[in-house]
């Protein structure tokens, strides 16, 4: 398990063979080449549904829609994180 704290607080959990997944590179590389579509794939490999709640309410805005550039630089700085691992 990869599990860490983000810079801006939010506590993450993830099993690293999601991580290890060639269908992640391909969805990030969506993301960053413009297909916005491509961060709903991303989040969709990688969490659960309690954690993708956890998520979406963690990146809401008072009024409760969830900012997107906030959830993607979310995700990215997720599987970027070089922190504790655990099995």
């Amino acid at each position: 398990m990869i599990r860490g704290t983000t810079v801006s607080g939010f506590t993450f959990e993830l099993d690293e063979t999601k991580v290890n997944d060639m269908r992640v590179i391909d969805a990030m590389v969506e993301t960053e080449t413009g297909n916005i579509g491509g961060i709903s794939k991303l989040i969709a490999l990688l969490f659960d549904k309690q954690q993708k709640k956890e998520l979406y309410a963690f990146c809401a805005d008072e009024k409760g829609r969830v900012d997107i550039e906030k959830c993607t630089k979310l995700v990215f700085e997720i599987l970027a994180f070089d922190g504790e691992t655990k099995n």
